[in-house]
C-alpha cells in the first residue's frame, strides 16, 4: 500500500529530522519561533482541533492576520489531514455564508 504524503510533516518535520530545531522557523511582531517551537505550537493546535471534532478531509475556514500564528493553524489543519478554506476580511460574509466549513477559526478562536 503506498504511503499517504503529510505536506506538514514534509514542511515541518523533516526540517527537525535535518538539525534544524534550534534555527529560527518564523518571525513576527512577538518574535521569533524555532523549529523547535513551531512544531510544539502545531502539535499543540492540531490537537486542539481534533478535540473540536475536526475531521481529515473536513474544511476550516480561517480569517486571520498574516502572522506566525496563520502558519501554526494553516500547517496545523494540514497535519490533521483538514483542508484549508482561507478568505480575506472583505470577502468573510459570502465566503462564510456559502462555505460548507465543519471549523470557523478567527484570531479570537472558535466561531
Amino acid at each position: 500500500m503506498a504511503q499517504l504524503f503529510n505536506a506538514c510533516e514534509y514542511l515541518l518535520d523533516r526540517r527537525l529530522d535535518a538539525g534544524d530545531a534550534p534555527r529560527i522557523a518564523l518571525t513576527g511582531g512577538a518574535g521569533d519561533l524555532s523549529y523547535a517551537g513551531l512544531h510544539d505550537q502545531v502539535c499543540r493546535t492540531a490537537a486542539g482541533l481534533r478535540s473540536l471534532g475536526l475531521q481529515p478531509e473536513q474544511r476550516v475556514l480561517m480569517l486571520m492576520a498574516d502572522s506566525p500564528q496563520f502558519v501554526v493553524v494553516y500547517l496545523a489543519a494540514m497535519r490533521i489531514g483538514a483542508i484549508f478554506c482561507g478568505s480575506c476580511n472583505g470577502a468573510i460574509g459570502t465566503r462564510a455564508s456559502s462555505s460548507s466549513s465543519s471549523c470557523g477559526l478567527t484570531r479570537a478562536g472558535r466561531e
